[in-house]
């Protein structure tokens, strides 16, 4: 019997390597789902990212052309970013800046599944649904 492969880590390191390797070469940009602190006004999320992600770049000597942003998502305070890896290390370590994930995951790898229980903790009956 095969031993079932442990699932990725998701903590931001383990993100940031994973990008890396996947990266063609170093400073080649890559894409990734930022998600953002709660304290970051939802509306301003696009150009909070992307003065943050362009003074970044300029400090490391990156061309400002290296990076984008995609469509902000208001509800997940996030939005996709693309970056070279060691422009996205320096932002992930700043305020506002909770966490990331590969931009070309599926959300079905990363999201929370139920697990057959109703919210006050009592055990869903399969059959019926937990309906009586």
């Amino acid at each position: 019997m095969s031993k079932k492969p442990s699932p990725p880590k998701w903590d931001t390191e383990s993100v940031l390597r994973r990008l890396d390797s996947e990266a063609a070469r170093p400073g080649v940009p890559v894409e990734a789902q930022l998600f953002l602190e709660e304290s970051v006004a939802p509306e301003s999320l696009g150009e909070m990212v992307r003065a943050a992600l362009t003074e970044e770049a300029r400090r490391q000597g990156e061309s400002p052309d290296s990076i984008s942003v995609g469509t902000a998502r208001m509800m997940s305070r996030s939005i996709v970013a693309r970056a070279p890896v060691s422009v996205l290390r320096e932002l992930m370590r700043r305020d506002g800046f909770k966490s990331l994930l590969p931009a070309n995951y599926p959300a079905s790898d990363v999201t929370v599944k139920p697990v057959g229980a109703w919210p006050d903790g009592t055990a869903e009956d399969k059959k019926t649904g937990g309906v009586d």
